[in-house]
């Protein structure tokens, strides 16, 4: 029988939102227990109501995202951002691995860089020196949404040379993903 419960990390290590909800449980209960009765009802939160708000947010952060600005995160977490990248690569692909009853199958995909000019578009987060360590990783659904404004809406974003070494360069490091 195969074990229900949810994970806490993922194939990479990584927590996932379930994680971070057991690790951060019981202080935003204590918070919100502290609030006055007019603000809400609610003394405790679950991991549904929990994850609700979470992803809301994101939502929201990610749609001013892929309308071209630049989005500070709270309690200085760094900024969150669309930028573009010129491609350097010969033959630009990537692998695709899968499970398929068992077996490991791993797939090569060449990607075409012809339809955005040949430049990678991603979402990079420029954090503060104490997170560099961490990684942010949007999902295949952002990611796709940001390939869609640039194919069909032909939206353009900073390019990411200019901005880590050019006129508006930041001394922070920034973490990139594509």
């Amino acid at each position: 029988m195969q074990d229900k419960t949810i994970s806490q990390k993922d194939n990479d290590g990584a927590l996932t939102l379930y994680g971070i909800y057991l690790r951060t449980k019981e202080e935003v209960n204590k918070d919100i227990s502290e609030l006055p009765k007019s603000y809400t009802n609610v003394r405790n939160i679950g991991y549904r109501l929990y994850g609700d708000i979470v992803r809301t947010y994101f939502k929201l952060i990610f749609i001013e995202i892929l309308n071209g600005f630049s989005y500070p995160l709270l309690n200085k977490f760094g900024f969150l951002r669309a930028v573009k990248t010129l491609c350097t690569r010969y033959n630009p692909s990537t692998f695709s691995f899968k499970k398929i009853n068992g077996k490991t199958i791993r797939e090569k995909i060449d990607l075409d860089i012809n339809k955005t000019d040949g430049f990678f578009y991603f979402i990079f987060w420029d954090s503060p020196k104490k997170y560099r360590h961490y990684r942010f990783r949007p999902s295949k659904k952002w990611k796709s949404l940001l390939f869609k404004q640039v194919t069909e809406k032909e939206m353009d974003f900073p390019d990411y040379s200019l901005l880590r070494y050019g006129k508006y360069a930041t001394n922070s490091y920034i973490h990139k993903i594509k």
